[in-house]
């Protein structure tokens, strides 16, 4: 199955499997370590992150849609029936939105925030791995309106809790099993 996705994908991406086997050429020591699993030996079977990305990714998705499907702020329409953070309020370009996606102001958010205590306010857009963000609890020196007001395109969540089993990876972020697949011939392939 995973020789049928390489081959598929060489033509959608039109670079050659064997581009995958030296990609990092030893200079990578997480390609290294997950390119020799199977048995030990190198394999054409390892998709480095970047290079899917770049690569796979870029030409198996609509880049168009991309600003909306990826906008943090708007998870709660498209994803409703998955568990996520509950967002406070979202700012889309300026325009603050409360819970619920109707209009209001920073000043109504701020009071939510206020109320809840602890939050966390997260780029929405064009932002991954936590960069930009910024946590508040009620006691800190920067007032919650200072940091809403520095976000134009921003989603306000509750801060999680993540289970102590799971901190002990690494307790100050949301540890996370990410599993990549693709749809393929009509089926869902785990890659």
């Amino acid at each position: 199955m995973i020789n049928k996705i390489l081959l598929n994908l060489q033509g959608v991406v039109r670079v050659p499997c064997r581009a995958l086997n030296s990609y990092g050429g030893g200079q990578n020591d997480w390609f290294d370590f997950y390119n020799t699993i199977g048995g030990g030996k190198n394999t054409h079977l390892y998709f480095p992150d970047d290079w899917f990305f770049d690569h796979v990714d870029a030409k198996l998705n609509s880049w168009k849609l991309c600003p909306i499907i990826d906008d943090k702020g708007l998870y709660d329409l498209f994803f409703y029936d998955v568990n996520r953070p509950e967002a406070v309020a979202s700012c889309h370009n300026g325009q603050w939105l409360d819970a619920h996606y109707c209009l209001t102001d920073v000043c109504h958010v701020a009071e939510a925030c206020k109320a809840i205590g602890s939050v966390i306010v997260k780029p929405s857009r064009y932002s991954s791995g936590g960069h930009g963000i910024s946590f508040w609890h009620g006691a800190e020196a920067e007032s919650i309106e200072e940091i809403l007001k520095k976000n134009k395109n921003c989603v306000v969540q509750r801060i999680v809790e993540q289970h102590p089993d799971i901190a002990v990876i690494h307790a100050s972020s949301i540890n996370s099993v990410r599993i990549m697949t693709m749809l393929l011939d009509g089926e869902v392939k785990n890659t």
